[in-house]
């Protein structure tokens, strides 16, 4: 059983990412030095600020699910896959920090809806496998245009042979 499948007997056993996140925020509180009394209040004032808000995580991800619910609303037929809750969490997550993201196709068809697209506020490049030799190019880009020394590094690093693929884990024995 996985946690949220309805009728799982390990969901009462497991906090929920929101119960998580507050106990996370109010230990936060406390190593600074709120009082227990304060806890609730300081809580609340945090989740009902406006730089709550600014937060990229959860500006991302409701950008995302408002993008799949207009989806749904204008007829879309297929519902999303059971992993798509995981890949917008990584999405949300990681993406404000990542110059480009390889991502499943489906996510890349949101990501590349307007308003979502412009909406979202980061210069993150997304590809697919939709759009695999545009990646393949944007990877040998980097590698052009990278520092002489930066790649004598990445040699002394990982070896001589850095730069060609490891396709030996893909053989059938």
């Amino acid at each position: 059983a996985v946690r949220g499948d309805p009728g799982s007997r390990w969901d009462h056993m497991l906090p929920s990412s929101t119960v998580t996140l507050v106990s996370i925020l109010q230990d936060d509180l406390r190593e600074s030095g709120v009082v227990e009394s304060q806890m609730l209040p300081k809580t609340l004032e945090y989740f009902s600020s406006e730089a709550i808000k600014e937060v990229p995580y959860g500006k991302i991800s409701a950008m995302i699910f408002a993008a799949m619910a207009r989806k749904a609303a204008s007829g879309k037929k297929k519902p999303p896959t059971r992993g798509m809750v995981n890949d917008v969490k990584t999405i949300a997550s990681l993406s404000p920090y990542c110059d480009a993201m390889f991502i499943d196709k489906e996510c890349h068809a949101y990501l590349n809806e307007e308003p979502l697209k412009s909406g979202l506020g980061i210069s993150t490049r997304f590809f697919s496998q939709v759009d695999a030799n545009a990646f393949i190019q944007y990877l040998d880009q980097i590698e052009k245009e990278a520092d002489k020394k930066h790649l004598k590094l990445i040699e002394h690093v990982y070896g001589e042979s850095w730069g060609e693929p490891f396709i030996e884990m893909y053989d059938y024995e």
